[in-house]
């Protein structure tokens, strides 16, 4: 996955936000000590002055100090909805679907949920059925407030196996998918180095994601939580890398299907 230009380009943009901080926090601290210096002259300050000042000054830091201070619980939500899918039936034993609406609501609680990612690919069933299943679910999606479906693409792969007895070789075809986990770290990425939310909870428990999740935590002060049906395949890079872990048992998502 070739995102290092990427995450360059926002680390550079990180960093000339801090580089800005030292001056200030020289100006901090001058006023703890009663008396400004500007132009190496200085000015001693009236105890009301000086209390004003400081004030201001924190709220500016607030405000303009490139996210410094979290005084805000902007939430969105990256859910990788092939892994959703397949934690939820073939670990869970469920057949019906989670409602993606709900399950951001529950993971997101009492934050401000500023916006659900949702990627998967088109079905790579043949079948009109199935199709049409994906399409409805799909489509209702689309009626979700502040939603995106963010969508990839299905590729064909043929899988050779030998019988360990006879020595025949059967292929098996299967498909894999393309573009979303791509999708989901370029979002990631730009969207906290442009401060667009201050925590994002990620759906999902492929380790591919782990690289973008130590990225968002190295250089930006934003936090990341993953959530994902707990098995074997969560990722236990991705799981390491995040901030907080949330457990996508049976008990948490019980009222959260499909009806």
């Amino acid at each position: 996955m070739k995102v290092s230009g990427l995450m360059g380009a926002c680390i550079l943009k990180q960093q000339s936000i801090i580089k800005a901080l030292p001056d200030f926090q020289s100006f901090l601290t001058a006023l703890l000590h009663s008396k400004l210096i500007v132009n190496n002259s200085h000015f001693f300050l009236e105890p009301i002055s000086l209390l004003f000042i400081y004030v201001f000054s924190i709220i500016a830091l607030v405000i303009f100090g490139g996210g410094l201070i979290m005084l805000s619980n902007r939430t969105m939500v990256f859910i990788d909805g092939a892994n959703l899918y397949m934690g939820v039936k073939y670990y869970l034993k469920q057949t019906k679907q989670i409602a993606i609406d709900a399950l951001a609501k529950k993971l997101v609680g009492d934050r401000e949920l500023v916006r659900i990612y949702y990627y998967n690919t088109p079905s790579p069933s043949t079948e009109p059925e199935q199709q049409k299943a994906n399409q409805r679910f799909l489509s209702k999606l689309g009626w979700i407030d502040n939603l995106q479906i963010r969508l990839g693409r299905i590729m064909k792969r043929t899988n050779a196996i030998e019988c360990e007895h006879c020595h025949k070789t059967n292929n098996f075809k299967t498909h894999i998918q393309k573009g979303v986990d791509t999708r989901i770290v370029v979002d990631m990425i730009t969207l906290a180095f442009s401060d667009a939310y201050d925590i994002a909870i990620l759906v999902s428990g492929d380790s591919d994601l782990s690289e973008a999740v130590d990225c968002i935590r190295e250089h930006t002060r934003k936090k990341v939580e993953n959530a994902c049906v707990p098995n074997k395949s969560w990722s236990k890079t991705l799981r390491e890398a995040s901030d907080v872990r949330i457990p996508l048992t049976i008990d948490y998502v019980k009222d959260l299907f499909v009806s």
